[in-house]
């Protein structure tokens, strides 16, 4: 069986060919909604998107052989190619396939796309100002969840954390999305390093390494002294603490991640969990500063490798199509 899976981000679309459920190909561009968004129409991303399909097909096949192709991410955004609705939270991953839409468009190829939709923590009808700070949502992660439930942990309780421009902590159990909690985290700490006075403390560049005493210092600093002033006393330890440039960058990111512990400690959906496996994707350096943060309260932690990262989002759109009932053969 011959599948294509598309995965669309605000910055990137990531398009792969599967063959028996194995990955045979791919092909990434430099193209998101974000184009979408500045040029006011979607002509580029839905280039993108046939591009990279015939990519990875044209070399072994034609458009004609492929039995499948699934889309998730911001395509379904008002700003993608096919504007769909959040599915409501709590949510089964079964009931999530359920809800994939189907359409062809033709601009793309003349075989249908079948999309899933995003996530949201509470339905419209039930928002309002008293459990609006409960509110959160989600594209794409919730079928890289679906990804990492199917293949690893199924049926437990977990918390996914999905590092990126926008950190996203994705609460689970026994196969079904309570929801979810976002961050600006990963894309505030950009800013701190490229777009402030802290730029030439840190060297304008992320740590590559991880330095476990000056990361705990930066959360602690964080959880006494709050977020900004915190971030400026980066500058401070630069200047007079006689600290590497690898060592300051480890505290801005403990100051970061620190700040954000707090808002997980005070999730609603978070403390309906009792015992949860806290499960960390990302890049190495991230990964060991959750693992320290969540170790220190004495919490199950599980890294995951990057070669089993890479191509979690078209397994899980694998998973959701065979739970929907659009694969017939066993993963």
């Amino acid at each position: 069986m011959l599948i294509i899976t598309i995965d669309t981000g605000t910055t990137n679309t990531r398009t792969r060919l599967w063959e028996n459920f194995n990955c045979i190909g791919e092909s990434n561009i430099s193209i998101g909604v974000r184009n979408t968004a500045i040029d006011g129409n979607n002509k580029k991303l839905i280039k993108a998107i046939r591009d990279t399909i015939y990519d990875v097909i044209n070399k072994k096949f034609t458009i004609d052989k492929i039995d499948l192709i699934l889309a998730s991410g911001m395509l379904t955004s008002n700003v993608g190619i096919l504007e769909v609705p959040h599915e409501n939270a709590p949510i089964r991953l079964e009931n999530l396939s359920k809800s994939m839409v189907k359409e062809t468009i033709n601009e793309i190829c003349t075989k249908p796309i079948w999309f899933v939709p995003g996530i949201k923590n509470i339905s419209n009808e039930d928002l309002n100002l008293n459990n609006i700070t409960n509110m959160d949502v989600m594209r794409g992660e919730e079928t890289e969840a679906a990804g990492l439930i199917k293949k690893f942990y199924k049926d437990q309780e977990l918390v996914l954390i999905l590092p990126g421009s926008h950190n996203k902590y994705i609460f689970v159990r026994d196969n079904e999305i309570l929801g979810c909690m976002t961050s600006l985290g990963g894309e505030l700490l950009q800013a701190l390093i490229n777009n402030t006075i802290l730029s030439d403390s840190v060297k304008r560049s992320f740590a590559e390494s991880f330095d476990e005493k000056m990361f705990k210092l930066g959360v602690l600093y964080s959880e006494k002294y709050g977020l900004c002033h915190s971030a400026f006393m980066t500058r401070i330890i630069s200047l007079f603490g006689n600290k590497s440039v690898l060592e300051v960058q480890n505290f801005l990111i403990g100051i970061v991640l620190g700040d954000e512990i707090k808002a997980l400690k005070n999730n609603k959906l978070f403390n309906l969990l009792k015992k949860p496996k806290f499960v960390i994707t990302g890049k190495p350096v991230i990964q060991k500063a959750y693992e320290c943060i969540f170790k220190s309260y004495n919490l199950n932690v599980e890294l995951i490798k990057y070669t089993e990262q890479k191509y979690l989002s078209g397994y899980g759109l694998i998973s959701l199509a065979k739970w929907n009932g659009l694969i017939k053969e066993n993963l």
